[in-house]
């Protein structure tokens, strides 16, 4: 699925991709809401909460919000770096190798997470998945 780009590509094949990475995103969304308060893949609401916190003097919080968005810019960077340098390759599974890499970086995370009980980690959570989510949209 992740293979054929362009022309190769069936409507079948874009519904089901779409349908995929929309329902991934969904969920990394509603597990960074539940545990942290926090959507990581909504870029347009973070930056207005940076704006709201700004307005009011909460410079904490307002850089924090910021921190999200970079955090997205920065994991769609790092895909685009990717995708094009696999592209000049000819590295026909570039977008595959993409998203497994997220899939990597949800499990060491996971993993991460799961060796310290007891304490909270909610800022590493959702600047993971704001990272995780801007390489998804890239």
């Amino acid at each position: 699925m992740l293979i054929k780009i362009g022309d190769a590509r069936t409507l079948n094949i874009d519904l089901m991709l779409a349908g995929l990475l929309s329902s991934i995103a969904g969920a990394l969304n509603a597990v960074g809401f539940i545990l942290a308060g926090t959507f990581t893949a909504n870029m347009t609401g973070n930056i207005s909460a940076f704006a709201d916190h700004l307005a009011t003097g909460a410079m904490t919080m307002a850089f924090s919000f910021l921190g999200l968005v970079a955090a997205f810019i920065s994991g769609a960077g790092m895909a685009a770096l990717a995708i094009q340098a696999g592209e000049r390759r000819q590295i026909r599974s570039i977008y595959a190798l993409a998203i497994a890499a997220e899939a990597v970086i949800l499990l060491l995370t996971g993993a991460a997470l799961a060796m310290v009980p007891g304490t909270k980690h909610e800022t590493f959570l959702v600047i993971t998945l704001s990272f995780v989510m801007g390489l998804q949209n890239a």
